[in-house]
């Protein structure tokens, strides 16, 4: 397991300040007119994106950055880009907020697809009146920073030392896994069986095995009368109030929902990003308000490496995934138990089991591809529902346990962020 860590860095003024266009979230992304960002051509571009609670929010944020990815890239003189965001995420026990983080999974792609724009994604506290300039006056080689106040952090990739400072058992009572009947969610229904959950609620849009070729109905058979099938979408409201009527009862949530999709970000347009965003973030979200009721004592969000670690062809499904560690830091910093996994491929489960076999028939060396074990997926998992995760830690990389392996599997390995 690895973890993003928040280092002190010197702050360097050298170089002349550059002249900025700025670009907010208070409008829809449809509506930033194309002569308004025609005009950026000789100044660079700010996309800020407020702090805020709310999903819509996320959703704006992410779909204003790609709709200027897509209008600058292509130009003879490109701009530099950045990606501001005030709250997203947290150091030093500072709260954050949920809104905006998707911003982050998509500007990592963004980089790597269009490296020209030399985008950086950069936090700053929410209380940020003024000085803003200081933070933009001179380039830099670090992608992604935290300022808190006049302090600049940068982010280091790190192996966790320790899974966390308390362990507890896990809690009697009924575990609900939204996307409940696809390769993860089985496995981790079989694992909260026999680790003695009273119930596990296997909520899905579908009500059936989508993929039985994994043996998925062999290992329901495993969990026996312990699990009870919730036909019910997570990510429409009604199907909130639906998990919301069993909500006195539910001890922990594991959210295992998703959808894939893969494109280049030419090729994306608004209704694909909000398609994988629904069942990932916003679906997050209705589960925070129906936990609202009645306090969990484990919340699980299942994250991407694509989120963590950035792969090309991926911005959308980085951006959902991006927003499920935002909402992991913001439920920690305000003393709620939660914690966001980022999945590798894992070997015989999940959206990613077809494409991998197919990979490894074509005999292709592909970057994001590396992949964990069922067995040590539900390892990693029985950790996390087992131990008390601080906020530093609870959003958490599940990677090969070889860094060389890691490192040859990234798309850019020469990203500082990564060093």
């Amino acid at each position: 397991m690895h973890a993003v860590c928040w280092t002190l860095a010197p702050h360097s003024s050298v170089g002349s300040p550059s002249t900025w266009l700025l670009l907010r979230t208070h409008r829809e992304a449809h509506d930033v007119s194309k002569a308004a960002v025609a005009q950026s051509w000789q100044s660079d571009v700010v996309a800020l994106m407020p702090a805020g609670v709310c999903a819509t929010s996320s959703m704006r944020g992410v779909q204003l950055a790609l709709v200027i990815a897509q209008q600058l890239v292509g130009h003879a003189r490109l701009p530099r880009v950045l990606v501001l965001t005030a709250g997203a995420l947290t150091y030093g026990g500072a709260v954050s907020d949920a809104a905006n983080g998707g911003a982050w999974g998509f500007a990592r792609v963004l980089r790597l697809e269009h490296a020209a724009l030399r985008t950086q994604s950069i936090d700053v506290s929410r209380c940020l009146r003024m000085g803003l300039s200081s933070h933009l006056s001179s380039p830099t080689v670090e992608m992604e920073m935290v300022w808190r106040g006049c302090i600049r952090f940068v982010a280091r990739l790190r192996m966790c030392t320790a899974v966390s400072s308390t362990t507890a058992t896990l809690p009697r009572g009924v575990f609900a896994i939204t996307g409940g009947l696809g390769g993860l969610g089985v496995r981790a229904a079989v694992l909260l069986a026999g680790s003695g959950a009273v119930e596990v609620l296997l909520v899905s849009r579908s009500g059936r095995v989508s993929r039985n070729d994994q043996g998925l109905e062999a290992q329901l058979r495993l969990v026996g009368e312990a699990a009870a099938v919730l036909p019910s979408d997570s990510a429409d409201c009604e199907g909130g109030r639906h998990l919301l009527l069993r909500a006195g009862s539910v001890a922990g949530v594991v959210h295992a929902a998703g959808v894939a999709d893969r494109g280049v970000l030419s090729q994306l347009v608004s209704q694909r990003m909000q398609w994988v965003h629904s069942s990932k973030a916003t679906g997050a979200w209705y589960l925070h308000h129906c936990a609202a009721v009645v306090p969990l004592e484990k919340r699980v969000l299942f994250s991407s490496v694509g989120s963590g670690l950035g792969n090309v062809g991926q911005a959308n499904y980085a951006a959902s995934n991006a927003c499920l560690d935002a909402y992991a830091f913001a439920h920690r910093t305000h003393g709620m138990p939660a914690c966001s996994l980022q999945w590798p491929l894992i070997d015989g489960a999940g959206m990613g089991a077809a494409s991998r076999v197919a990979t490894a028939k074509r005999q292709l060396s592909i970057a994001g591809l590396a992949g964990i074990s069922l067995a040590q997926y539900a390892a990693c998992l029985a950790t996390q529902l087992t131990a008390g995760v601080g906020v530093a830690q609870s959003v958490q990389l599940a990677h090969v346990p070889d860094v060389h392996t890691l490192v040859n599997d990234l798309s850019d390995a020469s990203q500082p962020r990564f060093g």
